[in-house]
């Protein structure tokens, strides 16, 4: 008899089309909906992995697999409690930082051409990437489930800003934003300990935490350091997203030639 999660999952995948996820429509299907292999690779998970949770052989995925999930199906908020619920475990609520990635915004990811389009959580966990994004900053440097904040200030992932006064603004904003998360969600134990744990691990982190007051981030110019296009000038624009307290971040060439043809370069690079 098949476990709860194992109806929820096929019942999910079967029901989504392949055009609400970002594949081309159309074309001969032997199964409803998506197949095994495509929510696989839209989870980063193994399709053996998939099979597992279909067929009821593995019915306690842990939270960022079912996190994973929603996000790949493009599910309702309700669609996502249900499957949390099926999973065993509790939906996010707003007391803990979601990672649930609204049906509009995957579309805004997938369709917004022509720009570089990356989503965070409220702790600044990059969820979603465009190929755009890709090209820009580079695959290693935009890994999904990576943290911007231990990547800033624990690993140098700002070597290639090579502007030292915008990576000071950018630590400055980045710990200020952060601030407010964590008074916005005193009751996220993994938060609070991530916190913790980049202030221990951190010394200018630390040292920033004490002494900067909460500000979200407003819109700046970014100069991008590129292997082939040498610094690329963007503006950078943050958009919040209330319902689900997400950080959409897109580059835009504004008022030069020299930005705009190279944002057509890393498209036809990003497509090609």
């Amino acid at each position: 008899m098949p476990t709860p999660l194992a109806k929820a999952l096929r019942g999910l995948r079967e029901r989504t089309q392949p055009e609400d996820v970002g594949y081309p429509a159309g074309g001969r299907r032997r199964v409803p909906g998506l197949r095994r292999e495509e929510v696989a690779a839209l989870a980063n998970l193994s399709v053996d992995y998939v099979v597992q949770m279909e067929q009821g052989r593995a019915d306690r995925p842990s939270a960022a697999v079912v996190a994973a999930l929603c996000r790949a199906l493009s599910v309702s908020r309700h669609d996502r409690d249900h499957l949390y619920l099926a999973a065993g475990l509790h939906p996010p609520s707003q007391q803990f930082i979601s990672q649930h990635i609204p049906a509009g915004v995957q579309r805004i990811t997938r369709q917004l051409h022509g720009c570089p389009v990356a989503v965070y959580d409220a702790a600044w966990t990059l969820l979603a990437r465009n190929p755009m994004w890709v090209a820009l900053h580079g695959p290693n440097v935009s890994e999904l489930g990576e943290n911007l904040v231990a990547l800033v200030f624990l690993r140098d992932g700002l070597h290639r800003l090579p502007d030292l006064g915008h990576r000071e603004r950018f630590k400055a904003t980045l710990v200020s934003d952060l601030l407010i998360s964590y008074g916005r969600y005193p009751h996220d134990v993994r938060f609070r300990r991530f916190v913790e744990e980049m202030r221990r691990d951190s010394e200018d982190f630390a040292r920033r935490w004490a002494s900067t007051a909460p500000q979200t981030f407003g819109v700046e110019k970014k100069t991008v350091h590129h292997p082939v296009l040498g610094d690329v000038t963007l503006d950078c624009d943050v958009f919040a997203h209330s319902e689900e307290d997400l950080r959409i971040v897109v580059y835009t060439a504004a008022g030069s030639d020299q930005a705009a043809q190279q944002l057509a370069f890393l498209d036809a690079l990003s497509t090609g």
